[in-house]
């Protein structure tokens, strides 16, 4: 019987199920599966545990065993969408031939919104693009990259730029160590954040989003999206079905800015 604690890099999961299944607590990606990773009050991020079948070893002595970069390192980059979830990080990184070895950490952010992009990937899903909400306060999860990961990541993203942010305007906490990074990337759509009203569409299921786009009639005459989501998803993979919605957003108004902003 297979393992289910074991993560396929050849898993495609089903576009309806996005944002898939986000980390839940920091560990570290180990190629095939998470390991625990328990960070110290005080302490360097570099100094967490991780839960070994030999024991509990630091975070830098197993990244450094394997010739790979320390933490201090490496890049924060913070997901608002599918990067959350392990099994997507390994796919990406397994295809491009970069390590599958990075640790995720839950972080506690404020300023950031998380809404929608104003387009739809070519896998019929709408993905998730962060926006500027001082009120804002919750959980997301980071991974630490070095820099061939971090480019393999980028070339992941083509409808997204990376905006480095800093901890002055938008303040983050690493869950468990209590560290305060100075600055923390994460991607920003290229096309917008989709509100309907005049207001930002905040993140939640595929299958809720087609019911509240379909209650907008001038975007379920352009989507025809109906109360199916199967038939929603297969009109959504068609192209011109992307495409049209994607100038109607623009042309409606149902495309902002994020309002987020970045580092010089």
């Amino acid at each position: 019987m297979p393992d289910a604690s074991r993560l396929d890099p050849g898993f495609v999961p089903d576009p309806l199920d996005y944002p898939f299944a986000p980390a839940t607590a920091s560990g570290m990606l180990l190629d095939d599966h998470v390991a625990p990773l328990r960070l110290v009050a005080g302490r360097s991020t570099g100094d967490g545990l991780v839960r070994l079948d030999v024991g509990a070893l630091a975070l830098d002595e197993v990244l450094r065993s394997r010739g790979l970069a320390a933490c201090a390192d490496r890049t924060l980059v913070v997901a608002v969408g599918s990067n959350a979830a392990p099994s997507v990080l390994l796919r990406k990184f397994h295809r491009a031939g970069a390590s599958t070895v990075v640790p995720l950490l839950t972080c506690t952010a404020t300023g950031i919104g998380l809404g929608y992009s104003a387009h739809v990937s070519k896998q019929g899903f709408v993905a998730a693009t962060p926006f500027a909400d001082p009120a804002s306060t919750g959980t997301l999860v980071g991974s630490l990259l070095d820099d061939e990961q971090l480019d393999a990541l980028d070339r992941t993203e083509p409808n997204y730029r990376r905006l480095l942010l800093s901890a002055h305007d938008y303040p983050l906490v690493i869950d468990g160590s209590g560290e305060r990074p100075s600055q923390w990337s994460v991607y920003e759509s290229i096309h917008g954040v989709l509100c309907i009203d005049g207001a930002p569409v905040h993140l939640g299921t595929q299958r809720g989003l087609h019911a509240q786009l379909s209650a907008v009639a001038g975007i379920d005459a352009v989507a025809g999206l109906g109360s199916d989501p199967i038939s929603a998803l297969a009109r959504l993979q068609q192209e011109p079905v992307r495409d049209a919605l994607k100038a109607h957003w623009r042309a409606a108004g149902h495309a902002a800015p994020s309002n987020l902003v970045g580092t010089a």
